[in-house]
């Protein structure tokens, strides 16, 4: 069944929708911004996913070079240029037919698929390394919880060979707050680590004299490797400063090593450059 893009507030927000993700009007009157932005809508509420918001926030502690990704919520294909960029081999899906965006790929990049993930989640999204997702809000987060937790259950079912396998999800920096959330986030033992973006997401270029984005954004992370017990996830900030030292930190005081951090433990770029 199709439906349209998700509802968003331009200034960085996103007004929620009903279930079927239509294009009406907010009915429940919702909204993450935190404050009115007096933007005209774009058609289908289309605002995509900037490049330094994989390239500088997610990229730098969990890679995605060499990876095969499950995109869900594609798009015209923003992010999923960005993370083939980067060196992933993308697999891209979306409830709307966007086939005709990935015409310019290269043949042999996977082939874009009508799917709905919440309906069809194992429709191209089986024996991935990675899931990188800006999902859908939906009346009171329930799309996007639904999202995370579609995501839990691929990432608990990945074979042995990918105990490296991530979960990433872009959200309001204080989504896991909510009491209700617990399952997903504090007591789930599969959630790793929160990216705090220290730069605020703009979707589109702000015309000039207009206020700027009110909502700041986190990447939320699951992997297959579980926590252990007593152990709590950690925090890193992007663009990040360090980052070496805080993979060494939070491997020294855990004693877990995910494949990332392994990945950040052997980089020695930002030692280098003083970062």
């Amino acid at each position: 069944m199709l439906g349209a893009e998700y509802l968003r507030e331009p200034n960085g927000g996103r007004v929620s929708t009903t279930r079927a993700w239509c294009v009406l009007p907010n009915c429940r009157g919702e909204t993450v911004s935190q404050r009115a932005s007096g933007y005209v809508r774009r058609r289908l509420d289309l605002y995509q996913t900037p490049g330094w918001v994989i390239g500088e926030g997610l990229h730098p502690f969990f890679p995605v070079t060499g990876l095969d990704v499950c995109e869900p919520c594609a798009g015209p294909g923003k992010m999923v240029r960005t993370l083939e960029a980067l060196g992933a081999r993308v697999f891209p899906s979306d409830r709307v037919n966007y086939a005709r965006h990935y015409a310019r790929r290269r043949l042999s990049a996977p082939l874009f698929r009508q799917i709905d993930f919440l309906e069809r989640p194992h429709g191209s999204c089986a024996g991935v390394d990675a899931w990188v997702i800006n999902p859908p809000y939906g009346p009171e987060g329930t799309t996007a919880e639904a999202f995370i937790s579609r995501g839990l259950e691929l990432l608990r079912a990945a074979p042995e060979y990918k105990r490296g396998a991530f979960l990433a999800v872009l959200l309001p920096v204080d989504f896991d707050s909510a009491s209700s959330r617990a399952h997903l986030f504090e007591l789930n033992r599969n959630f790793h680590a929160r990216i705090i973006l220290r730069r605020r997401i703009e979707w589109f270029k702000r015309p000039k004299g207009k206020s700027g984005p009110s909502q700041n954004h986190c990447w939320f992370i699951w992997c297959a490797e579980e926590r252990a017990p007593g152990v709590q996830p950690i925090v890193f900030y992007a663009p990040a400063a360090r980052v070496r030292q805080r993979a060494l930190a939070y491997a020294h005081d855990t004693g877990i090593a995910t494949s990332a951090i392994k990945h950040l433990i052997a980089s020695t770029t930002g030692e280098r450059n003083g970062r």
